[in-house]
């Protein structure tokens, strides 16, 4: 695996700060998902942090290669993963709000 690391996915807010930082370029779909779970936002995020964490994710298993496994159940894991994805992304559009108008008057 080449060591040459994606751009990322910058923080919304705090420009030079990371959401989830950059993974190897390259990375298998197992390891994109490793490296998403560990930046996974708290369940209090803000909805607008949680579509850019999600929509990053799912752009980032689309374009990574997805590994040879001899376990019978890893071609139903991988299409598993990428349906609970796309559900989070559709959910976290369908309910974000403008977060910074709520915060500049809360």
């Amino acid at each position: 695996m080449p060591d040459d690391p994606t751009t990322g996915v910058p923080d919304p807010d705090r420009a030079g700060d990371w959401l989830v930082p950059p993974w190897v370029e390259g990375a298998t779909f197992s390891e994109v998902v490793r490296h998403f779970l560990r930046y996974q936002p708290q369940v209090m995020t803000n909805r607008a942090y949680l579509a850019a964490y999600y929509e990053s994710y799912c752009a980032a298993l689309e374009n990574a290669p997805v590994e040879k496994s001899t376990y019978s159940g890893h071609a139903r894991w991988v299409e598993d993963m990428r349906d609970c994805v796309n559900r989070c992304v559709r959910h976290y559009r369908e309910q974000a709000v403008d977060m910074t108008d709520l915060r500049l008057t809360g």
